[in-house]
């Protein structure tokens, strides 16, 4: 087998790889000077051809870098904020700002990072590092992210805000000095900073007491000094490293206690920073073109001299790589004199292999197992080598294709039988264009990930990993001169860890422990239950087998067979009063209606009930009062009286249904009404009387219960539905569509582990409950959004091992498997001496062996405790208590002395005097405490002062990690939006920490509270535990005695493991790989080890490509980037390969990512750019960015059109095509899904705005919210933004109620008498801050009474409701353009086309001509346009008068993407149309880039088209062009049949009713219809008619007259006078180029063409000299 060219060393070295031509390879292993003499033949035979051939240049390539849409980032900015994310374990924010200081101080240069170059910065930040002892894996990660401009982004938010905030300044600061903003003024002056702070702060001042947005605080995106413990806002906006801003901090950090301090960024201004950033992190790819026809614009200037960026492609570009199976570079290196030979010998090849090898269009049975002979060529190469080979095979595909094509069928036909297994078996892995990618065995979401996100992945790995270590190290307390880690061997370490880890991670994913209890199950008492059907009595089940068995077994479908039990219980718990509530009342319907195999319960909730209800008696009735209850208490008397002895209750189920229908109709459910509607159901059944009902004791009884019991159980916050008791909020029939099957699979669980059996048949619902561990009280706390501290960090692990802990009074020889500290911020209160009582009399109730609460210990600390005194406290009482508790002492005796003690402090309920030495003296001194409690209270010895001395340092440094952590984390996840985060830790707050787990405590937590949250982290506990039990301590570090590993050893390290291994898990199993991928052989797999040499990896990443499939470019890009890096990183690659290569590759690729900085002679930051030194230079080629899928990403700079590149047709002076291209904005995506019950929020107008106080002087950018996921996409760019519902009418109604699940805490809008006023719109921040964009989860919600209306109702009405044309005479010039016309163009010629169809709209259709408009706007989708030509429409429509408007929108991640450039184009036409154009844009026409305007516009702008949202032209039909009939597929065949009479359009020319295209969720029908055919490759050949024209039932489509639309082409000649618009449509017959049809068939075509091609130069000249 071969696959030429290739590599020459290779071929020797295996004998039955034998090279095509002698000239092609020469056996360099025979002698330097043997090879030199061969190397001389070969270059005289290269340069004799040469000669004979024709004189040729150097081969040319591509050169292309990418800019961020703003300036050059300091280095000791974005380092600052490194460190500031690393959280609590690393010196935090403003301890870098002094270091920094220190440094600068010591280079004598005040002007920090203003002044010193970004290589200065850099070696700054680098020693920082090395002075601070950061691990050494963290500070080569760091040179990763610093390489990665991954802060950059950061620094430009803060800039952003700093620049608003510099308005403000009003001449107090120099330019690009620091100040300070507090209490609403502008501080520039050390002087006057510090009398303001000095001075009392206004009352009632907050951050919110300033409407400008300057004064507020953003918590993911300021920097808060940790120590700042006040309430007044002081802004610091400064320059790390700067004298000044430093002078400015000193001030304020003398006022700490008295302020909050958020440290802003201050934009940087200088030479030095006026150039854009450059990014890397993106792929650059040069597609061969496949062109039928001409597309080349032959008036491209290319002879016009050098471009200037060559003379800059500095000797960057020397890694020439090998060419022909000839390494260059080496060859250079060894022979230095002979490079411009070399240089012409390569040249020469290129040429050759353009001519005879590149080639990308095969015939279908060409590319028959071209995928099984690529894997077989990798597979050959030595396995250090396959990474290169297969990097080369894939990014120069176009020079692989060819031998490929050839060799498949005799490597298909020699290959080992389980190596084609193995392919098939991966290649079913990778499927539908994507590839699985696992880190560390964890699944990676490859439409997230790009090169920030693998960083920040890794980064989580590496802390995960770093956690582990510390706590397996972690043993003395720290002292001067000893870290308090022990000094382990390092294999040894790392063995235990892995060895610890993987045991952990299966038991983790074997117990289902990823997401922890997130769902809980709940044990409802059945007597509370109304149960309307049963399925083992009721006759409609009887078909299901009956045997509890048969659910062993599984249908056709893989499903469990479903017997004739009552397995699967849905309880709904519902307020029949509210709308939600009668939504679930009527699922519950449909489900008995079709007969569902689940037994339904309902309750009823009453919001109105109390215990105080009166009950009572007349005679032996009891009588209630009703005042309370109404309509509820109705609806359940008349359940509870029909289900009474009935086994089918039909009765029931109509009632419900009349009083669901009273609702619908009415709005309300009148008490009146439902009296009626009841005493007739309760007639027609023959039951009792409603007001017998409501006297009759029984019912009294049951409903005063359930409603009791529903409050105990704290249920009553309706509606949910119980699944088996899985309790799940909001709609019923989502739930049971979300969770049916997994609960079907759980019982079969139960079944077949024999734990659920015939035995209970009487009450499955019983045995569920109880064999599930169900809770008989449900505290929101446990499962609402979890907090875990980390408790790895040195502080808490010595608290952990050092502090003492009260033991249950049952003496266990088991290690504690929890650890729980309550933690109490000062000062005590009430809630603090409440929980400590709770939790001792926890401890004491703990008497029997077998209870789960012996492996519990329990300790408490006083955090924030006043600087010691000898005066007594509450504090320091507690302490003594818990201090001198020695090894000796009795357990059970010692927590009853401490119990006692908080009994008796308790029993004075002033809980004022705790704090106050004066107060608390007094009252100890008249509280008689027992003889024992009072010696420990005033014992007094060195020994007693020394142990306390140690203790208080301990808590303190356990509380400071706390409240370190507690404000890390919330920075980094809390939303600016939503409330429910609370920043730090509370003053007075009580706090429940189980294994690092923390609950906040307040009076409604039980003692059976505390237990519950011990028993949920025990699990994970015990599986911890157990593996730790095996790890040898004693041989990982010799200074460790088997004595030292007593049980508080392992207690401290089993809890510390457990609570960071929980936040792992929550990331995803890392068994996924293991559970998801085929298992291998090796036959098709290899395994790249870590360039840094480690044995042993310390990450591996693992991805599943298809070797000829186009997205397995990237991915093995990514392998490529991690093995390279000095991380450790091992990189698995699997191959799959079908039968069939489909959609071949047809491009080059380059992925740019650089590992380190690098910096020229003056210090600054080299670009990182995508070089392609030779490539096919006969050959048309298209240049293109892939760039992450939070990017949306354009051409900036560009001499030549890179749409259509012949590189042969450079000047000899040019090697390189030189091209910039510019982020244009980070992405804002998210989910919106209805609050209630989880729908999308389909058609929904959302809206951010740049700014708060002023939108109308912002940017503001609208999009809707589409029916796929409820996705929608704003473009956006760092900075804070403001996001909401669009104003108007559609606010009244909805509202966005909750951002990522927490609750929107909008202070902009407050309720207004008890009525929501959002019509001005919300003003949610949201901040953007990194390359990976913005992801949110939005909560929509209906202002009260608008419960049952819908989006599609409202969009519906304002499309019904719109009179088009407008009415009225125009009575002045309209404010803004309402003609739109929007077109598509790339490349020179087709913006050649454009311009010309432009100028020929605006010489028929400018100017009022009767019509409703005197403007004309054309919207141009950027995406596709050159630089030149977006510089010069601007001017253009200057000149004619004109507007002109950009639109873009991203592909989104989850839309099948179309490969070729011509097909994403038509796509543009279509998918996007709802979505594309600001939304109050009403109509607009779409004009081909190629057409030429023959009538007004107006006429077809303002045409009444019906209920249509489009109008199209038919394809000539009535005089179609006869030489073409054949061509004419939709005349016959499939589409005949399917179109059904109806005409198919053309989509050269159509109008778009944009109101009612978004009413009818036209855009989103496309996008479906799309998704389901594009899978396909033979569907939708013309994607952009063919789309539209198959599903016009759906999306009605009006036909426009055929004058509308002439070409050529599809229409006969009789027909073109009476045309309104000509369009240059392909002719299949002619493949005339567009430019002769031109010139043929427009009259005056030519010389319209030369005056605008003579405007344009003039309107750019004068521009270039207006610059100038």
């Amino acid at each position: 087998m071969e696959l030429g060219p290739r590599d020459c060393s290779k071929s020797m070295n295996q004998p039955h790889h034998r090279p095509r031509n002698i000239a092609y390879c020469t056996d360099w292993g025979r002698g330097r000077g043997r090879f030199a003499a061969t190397l001389t033949l070969l270059l005289l035979w290269s340069v004799s051809l040469i000669l004979l051939e024709a004189p040729t240049v150097e081969g040319k390539g591509v050169h292309v870098t990418l800019l961020a849409p703003w300036t050059e980032t300091p280095l000791l900015q974005e380092g600052c904020e490194m460190v500031a994310a690393r959280g609590a374990h690393f010196v935090g924010f403003y301890q870098c700002m002094q270091d920094v200081w220190k440094r600068v101080q010591a280079m004598n240069s005040s002007g920090g990072a203003a002044k010193l170059t970004q290589k200065s910065q850099y070696d700054i930040l680098l020693d920082m590092m090395e002075q601070a002892n950061w691990p050494p894996t963290q500070v080569k990660l760091a040179k990763m992210k610093l390489a990665a401009r991954l802060y950059s982004p950061v620094i430009e938010a803060h800039w952003q805000l700093a620049r608003k905030a510099k308005q403000l300044i009003d001449g107090c600061s120099t330019e690009g000095g620091p100040f300070v903003l507090t209490a609403g003024k502008v501080i520039c002056s050390e002087d006057l900073l510090e009398e303001t702070l000095s001075a009392p702060a206004p009352v009632n001042e907050t951050q919110d007491s300033h409407e400008d947005e300057a004064f507020s605080l953003f918590a993911e995106l300021d920097q808060m000094h940790p120590n700042a413990k006040g309430s007044r806002v002081v802004i610091l906006y400064g320059v790390v490293g700067e004298e000044q801003t430093m002078q400015l901090l000193q001030v304020v950090e003398r006022h700490l206690h008295a302020v909050r301090l958020a440290f802003r960024h201050l934009p940087i201004s200088g030479r030095m920073w006026e150039h854009p950033l450059h990014v890397q992190g993106y792929a650059v790819t040069v597609d061969l073109k496949n062109v039928e026809y001409k597309v080349i614009d032959e008036k491209d200037k290319n002879d016009a001299g050098t471009d200037a960026n060559d003379a800059n492609t500095v000797e960057e570009i020397e890694s020439i790589d090998s060419v022909g199976g000839f390494n260059l570079t080496l060859l250079t290196q060894r022979y230095p004199q002979l490079k411009p030979q070399l240089n012409a010998f390569a040249s020469h090849l290129v040429d050759m292999i353009d001519r005879d090898e590149v080639k990308v269009d095969f015939q279908m049975w060409e590319t028959q197992y071209m995928g099984i002979a690529a894997a077989q060529y990798v597979m050959d190469a030595e396995n250090e080598k396959r990474l290169n080979v297969l990097m080369n095979l894939l990014t120069k595909f176009p020079l692989h294709a060819s031998k490929l094509s050839k060799m498949g069928a005799t490597v298909r036909a020699k290959m080992n039988k389980k190596m084609h297994e193995e392919l098939m078996e991966f290649a079913s892995v990778v499927r539908s264009g994507t590839s699985p990618v696992f880190l560390n065995g964890r699944n990676l979401a490859v439409e997230k990930l790009n090169l920030f996100s693998l960083l920040q992945k890794l980064d989580e790995e590496e802390q995960l990993l770093e956690g582990v270590q510390r706590v397996f190290t972690s043993y003395r307390l720290p002292s001067v001169n000893d870290d308090g880690f022990l000094s382990a061997k390092t294999d040894a370490l790392h063995q235990a860890m892995e060895s610890f880890r993987r045991s952990v991670h299966r038991y983790i994913a074997s117990n289902g422990l990823e997401d922890g209890e997130s769902v809980p199950r709940i044990w409802l008492p059945q007597r509370s239950v109304l149960w309307l059907n049963n399925i083992q009595r009721d006759v409609n089940y009887i078909y299901m087998p009956a045997a509890l068995e048969a659910i062993l077994h599984l249908n056709i479908n893989g499903v469990p067979v479903i017997p004739r039990k009552n397995l699967i219980h849905a309880v709904c718990v519902v307020d029949p009063t509210t709308f939600a509530g009668l939504q679930n009342i009527f699922t519950i319907l449909k489900l008995e209606e079709s007969k569902q195999p689940v037994r339904l319960g309902i309750v009823f909730a009453d919001n109105k009930w109390s215990p105080e209800l009166s009950v009572f008696t007349r005679g032996n009735d009891f009588i209630t009062d009703m005042s309370l209850s109404g309509v509820t208490v109705i609806i359940a008397a008349t359940v509870w009286e029909l289900l009474k002895g009935e086994e089918h209750p039909q009765d029931v189920l109509e009632f419900l249904s009349e009083v669901v229908q009273a609702r619908s109709t009415r709005g309300n459910l009148e008490e009146d009404e439902i009296k009626m509607i009841s005493s007739n159901i309760l007639t027609l059944a023959g039951k009792t009387t409603l007001d017998n009902i409501l006297t009759d004791a029984s019912f009294v009884e049951y409903y005063q219960d359930t409603q009791m019991k529903l409050r105990e159980m704290k249920l009553d916050a309706s509606p949910f539905t119980l699944l088996n008791g899985k309790m799940f909020r909001g709609n019923m029939l989502h739930a049971l569509r979300q969770n049916f099957m997994e609960e079907l699979h759980y019982v079969r669980g139960l079944v077949q582990s024999d734990a659920l059996t015939e035995r209970d048949d009487d009450d499955f619902y019983e045995s569920i409950l109880r064999l599930s561990g169900a809770r008989e009280r449900y505290n929101e706390a446990f499962y609402s959004e979890k907090f875990y501290a980390d408790w790895t960090s040195k502080p808490v692990l010595d608290f952990l091992l050092h502090r003492p802990f009260l033991l249950p009074t049952i003496r266990s020889k088991k290690t504690p498997l929890v650890s729980s500290v309550l933690t109490i911020q000062s000062p005590m209160g009430e809630a603090a001496l409440d929980a400590l009582v709770k939790t001792i009399r926890n401890l004491l109730q703990c008497e029997d062996e077998t209870q789960k609460c012996v492996n519990v210990r329990f300790t408490y600390v006083v955090c924030d405790v006043a600087k010691e005194s000898k005066r007594r406290t509450m504090a320091g009482d507690l302490e003594r208590l818990i201090v001198r508790r020695k090894g000796g002492d009795d357990g059970k005796q010692h927590v009853q002395w401490v119990y006692d003690f908080l009994q008796k402090i308790a029993a004075q309920n002033n809980t004022r005097q705790l704090m106050d030495p004066d107060l608390y003296e007094e009252l100890v001194a008249e509280v008689n405490f027992s003889s024992e409690v009072k010696k420990l209270l005033d014992a007094s010895d060195e020994g007693l002062d020394a142990q306390l001395q140690v203790q208080r340092g301990i808590v303190n440094g356990f509380c400071a990690q706390l409240e370190a952590d507690s404000l890390s984390t919330s920075s980094l996840s809390a939303n600016g939006a939503a409330a429910g985060r609370e920043k730090g830790n509370k003053e007075g707050a009580v706090y429940y920490y189980v294994n690092g787990r923390r609950f906040v405590y307040d009076d409604s937590f039980l003692e059976e509270d505390f237990r519950t949250a011990e028993e949920m982290e025990m699990l994970l506990a015990g599986a911890v535990s157990e593996a730790l039990s095996k790890v040898e301590f004693t041989t990982m570090s010799s200074e460790l005695e088997p004595s030292d590993l007593e049980s508080h050893f392992y207690a401290s390290k089993v809890a510390a493991l457990s609570e960071v291994l929980r936040r792992d898990a929550a990331r995803g199993s890392p068994m996924q790989e293991e559970n998801h991928l085929p298992s291998t052989s090796g036959l098709t797999s290899f395994v790249v080890k870590p360039a840094n040499g480690d044995t042993v990896p310390r990450h591996t990443l693992t991805v599943v490509i298809d070797p000829v499939a186009q997205q397995s470019q990237f991915l093995i890009s990514l392998c490529d980037y991690v093995t390279r890096s000095p991380l450790g990183v091992s990189c698995t690659v699997h191959m799959g390969a079908t039968e069939h290569a489909s959609k071949l590759m047809r491009n080059f690729y380059q992925f740019v990512s650089e590992m380190e900085l690098r910096f020229d002679a003056v210090g600054g930051v080299v670009p990182p750019a995508a070089v392609f030194h030779r490539l096919p230079s006969k050959h048309l080629l298209t240049l293109g960015i892939e760039e992450p899928e939070s990017w949306t990403v354009f051409s900036l700079d560009a001499k030549y059109d890179l749409d259509n590149i012949l590189l042969d047709k450079l000047p000899s002076s040019s090697q390189y095509l030189h091209a910039v291209y510019r982020i244009n904005s980070i992405l804002l995506t998210g989910s919106a899904r209805d609050a209630e019950q989880p729908n999308p929020s389909r058609g929904l107008p959302l809206l951010i705005r740049s700014t708060k106080t002023n939108p109308e002087a912002g940017v503001t950018r609208d999009t809707l919210v589409m029916a796929i996921m409820g996705y929608f996409q704003l473009q956006s760019s760092p900075g804070v933004w403001y996001l909401t519902v669009q104003p108007g009418d559609i606010a009244k109604i909805f509202y966005i109620s909750q951002v990522d699940d927490i609750p929107v805490n909008d202070g902009a809008n407050k309720n207004h008498h008890g009525r929501f006023n959002y019509t001005a719109g919300q003003n949610i921040p949201v901040v953007v801050s990194s390359f990976t964009g913005k992801f949110l989860m939005l909560g929509v919600s209906k202002t009260p009474g608008h419960e049952e209306v819908s989006i599609e109702d409202v969009n519906e009405a304002s499309a019904l409701h719109v009179d088009w044309p407008p009415k009225g005479p125009i009575k002045s010039k309209p404010d803004r353009p309402t003609l739109n016309i929007f077109s598509v163009a790339s490349g020179h010629l087709y913006e050649r086309f454009l311009r010309m169809m432009i100028h020929s709209v605006m010489r028929t259709s400018f100017d009022v001509h009767g019509a409703n408009t005197t403007r004309i706007k054309f919207w141009l989708i950027e995406n596709f346009l050159s630089p030149q030509f977006k510089t010069l429409v601007p001017l253009l429509a200057k000149h004619y008068g004109f507007d002109v408007g950009f639109v873009t929108y991203r592909w989104p991640w989850w839309l099948h993407k179309q490969t070729e450039k011509q097909r994403t184009i038509w796509a543009y036409k279509v998918l996007f149309l709802d979505v594309l154009f600001p939304l109050d844009v009403d109509r607009v026409i779409f004009v081909d880039a190629d057409q030429t305007v023959l009538a007004d516009l107006h006429e077809l702008y303002n045409m009444d088209i019906g209920n249509a949202p489009t109008a199209y032209t038919p394809f000539c039909r009535k005089h179609p062009n006869p030489a073409t009939k054949n061509f004419r597929f939709w005349d016959h065949g499939y589409w005949l049949e399917h179109l059904h009479g109806k005409p198919y359009h053309i989509s050269a020319i159509y109008l778009v009713d944009l109101r009612r295209l978004r009413a009818i969720a036209g855009g989103d029908k496309y996008r479906l219809v799309y998704s389901r055919l594009s899978s396909d490759p033979n569907s939708l050949a013309n994607l952009d008619q063919d789309l539209p024209n198959f599903i016009q039932d759906q999306v009605p489509i009006y036909s426009l007259p055929e004058e509308w639309l002439w070409c050529e082409t599809w229409c006969g000649a009789e027909s073109k006078a009476r045309a309104k618009t000509i369009d240059l449509c392909n002719n299949p017959l002619t493949k005339m180029p567009k430019l002769d049809n031109a010139r043929l068939i427009i009259p005056g075509w030519e010389e319209t063409d030369t005056e605008l091609e003579a405007l344009s130069e003039k309107l750019l000249q004068q521009q270039k000299q207006q610059i100038s």
